[in-house]
């Protein structure tokens, strides 16, 4: 799943999944965003360098970008080599697993079908079914601001310019 989803194969990648068509459309809204910031780190990676990248990331931000009141802007991405998937604890009870990574609030729940293991998307996100078209809107809203900014990027425009740029359209993209 993990190799699908960094890949950008979304066949590959829903086909790791099951469960009701709301929880999935909620795993296929995460997909699109996760595309879009990886793109996003591309692009902000090869204008301003790996250093820029992981203060961006960071939960100070770029200096200077700050302001009170202002988002803590930072993409919440899978790393891309995987090597956090050596921390994931996994619990099998038959056709059943439990897997849970040190900094997730809740596990994911994994089933068996037939030679196969698949997320069950019900489990993601830790929202109810009543929630699915509410974070499945959130996180299409979330991917298409990262799409947008991605262009933006460019030697005549600030890390810091991004940033504040992009806590202002998250903000009015999730309240």
């Amino acid at each position: 799943m993990h190799e699908a989803l960094v890949r950008g194969d979304r066949e590959r990648y829903r086909a790791s999944l099951t469960g009701p068509d709301g929880a999935l459309d909620v795993l296929d809204a995460t997909f699109d965003f996760a595309q879009a910031g990886y793109a996003f780190q591309d692009r902000f990676v090869a204008t301003y360098g790996q250093k820029a990248w992981q203060t961006f990331q960071s939960e100070k931000g770029v200096p200077g970008s700050k302001k009170e009141g202002t988002l803590n802007v930072h993409l919440n991405l899978p790393e891309r080599d995987g090597a956090w998937l050596n921390e994931v604890k996994v619990q099998t009870d038959g056709d059943t697993a439990r897997c849970t990574a040190p900094d997730a609030f809740a596990g994911l729940q994994w089933v068996k079908e037939g030679p196969d293991w698949r997320l069950c998307a019900e489990t993601f996100g830790g929202m109810g079914e009543g929630h699915w078209p509410e974070q499945a809107k959130l996180f299409r809203g979330l991917a298409a601001v990262v799409r947008d900014m991605t262009p933006r990027i460019g030697k005549a425009t600030p890390p810091e310019e991004i940033e504040k740029e992009m806590a202002k359209r998250l903000r009015s993209s999730m309240f």
